[in-house]
């Protein structure tokens, strides 16, 4: 789920900037809540996984 968010976050900013779109916030700043929301999901999946 982790990865998925991050790469769809990168799809989203990556489709930003061929379209034009980066002149607008919102669209970026989804992208970025993608992309961090996606590394902690992906951090926090990997450390339940793992026994010590």
């Amino acid at each position: 789920m982790g990865v998925a968010l991050v790469l769809a976050g990168a799809l989203l900013l990556l489709v930003s900037y061929f379209t034009g779109l980066t002149r607008y916030n919102l669209v970026l700043l989804t992208g970025l809540i993608f992309i961090v929301l996606g590394a902690v999901l992906h951090v926090r999946q990997q450390k339940q996984g793992e026994k010590y």
